[in-house]
């Protein structure tokens, strides 16, 4: 009898821990997730990790576009990240960077959705800094355009496909 008893204690153990082997192998699963997803967040992404704040705006244009519009609201501390990550605005590139928000700015006219669209209020200077990819810089059809302004600590990312 307490050979049966002493049996089905050990098969008991062993549900057991095979439960909790299991609850631990999906718990540090799910911990290598968000670690992954914290690290790409903070050294891949173009949005620099330290925002308190965010805003999208997103829109579908056609079958396959969007245009999006992002702000991310950073306090001054925050600043030198972008110094390392962004290139700083010049005299040379102010018009390039222009007439990508320009573009942006008619697309939102034309879908009605200016209300939504304030980057095109603010002044392109050489305090601040960019990120722009787009595979024609003279045609804004398709970007990426990150500017961060240094006065008000706020990233904008414009983006149109």
């Amino acid at each position: 009898m307490n050979d049966s008893k002493n049996k089905k204690n050990k098969k008991r153990k062993r549900g057991i821990i095979y439960i909790l082997i299991s609850l631990l192998i999906l718990v540090i699963f799910w911990s290598l997730i968000f670690l992954f997803e914290f690290l790409f967040d903070y050294y891949v992404s173009n949005v620099i990790y330290g925002y308190y704040k965010e805003e999208r705006f997103i829109q579908q244009v056609g079958f396959q576009g969007y245009d999006e519009y992002y702000k991310y609201y950073y306090t001054e501390k925050e600043d030198e990240k972008f110094f390392s990550r962004y290139y700083k605005v010049t005299n040379e590139n102010i018009e390039t960077i222009k007439l990508f928000r320009d573009y942006f700015k008619e697309t939102m006219v034309a879908l009605n959705k200016l209300d939504k669209y304030d980057f095109y209020n603010i002044d392109i200077e050489e305090s601040d800094y960019y990120l722009l990819f787009s595979e024609d810089l003279e045609n804004p059809y398709t970007f990426d355009l990150y500017y961060y302004d240094t006065e008000t600590h706020i990233l904008y990312k414009l983006h149109v496909s």
